[in-house]
């Protein structure tokens, strides 16, 4: 265990406390993350991502993956910003504000354009924010 912890310490540059690496774990046994290399940058990913909520993967993960191989035929290559709201809206019946899509994007490393076209990458990360932001109303039962 003191291997991974090292691990994630030099990915993340930086010590972390007991406390925090104890949630870390946690959240890796939860979501059948293996604590190695590529384990712990999924989850460095995660909390950059969604930085408040990343700890609702493992109530996400099930369908995100069912969702990414749904949608994989709508999504292609990419995708444009317009009609990956209109997925999002469709097959995940939430309609959320439009400053709360442009922080989903931000947090992808771009702007959200309606006309833009996004690669399928980034596609996945927003439909993963949408997906934490639905877990997140769903448990406050707003």
């Amino acid at each position: 265990m003191e291997q991974s912890r090292t691990i994630y310490e030099t990915l993340i540059n930086q010590r972390c406390s007991d406390s925090h690496w104890s949630k870390i774990k946690k959240l890796a046994n939860t979501a059948d993350i293996p604590l190695d290399k590529d384990g712990l940058k999924v989850i460095i990913n995660l909390r950059k991502l969604n930085p408040r909520y990343f700890n609702l993967y493992p109530e996400i993960k099930n369908q995100l993956t069912d969702y990414g191989e749904t949608l994989s035929g709508e999504l292609g290559l990419g995708v444009t910003g317009e009609k990956l709201i209109k997925l999002i809206n469709n097959s995940l019946n939430i309609s959320p504000d439009i400053t709360t899509v442009y922080r989903w994007f931000y947090r992808c490393g771009t702007k959200f354009k309606k006309s833009q076209w996004y690669d399928r990458q980034t596609a996945m990360m927003v439909l993963t924010n949408a997906l934490i932001f639905k877990a997140k109303k769903h448990r406050i039962g707003a």
